[in-house]
């Protein structure tokens, strides 16, 4: 391992992924919160049923994907942290 190269290239390449964490995060609730608005909205309206199921299924995938992103999140942390601390050494 080349530290000169890790923290020139591979640091901040982890710092861009983290940051865009961030924003898919926030964009994954957005989706949801649209999917639970379908959901809720057309719920009782038998004529609209494809509103319904695409809401819920939009709800579903948002939230599987989000905890996907959640665990590779605290992972690219931990990565970049152990970066960090070998570049100090």
């Amino acid at each position: 391992m080349n530290p000169g190269q890790l923290k020139n290239e591979e640091l901040p390449r982890m710092k861009t992924v983290v940051r865009n964490f961030a924003v898919a995060k926030w964009i994954e609730i957005g989706l949801a919160a649209a999917g639970l608005i379908l959901v809720f909205y057309y719920r009782s309206n038998a004529d609209k049923a494809f509103w319904y199921g695409l809401g819920l299924t939009l709800t579903i995938l948002v939230l599987i994907t989000y905890m996907a992103d959640y665990q590779a999140e605290k992972r690219a942390e931990q990565y970049m942290k152990g970066i960090e601390s070998f570049i100090e050494k």
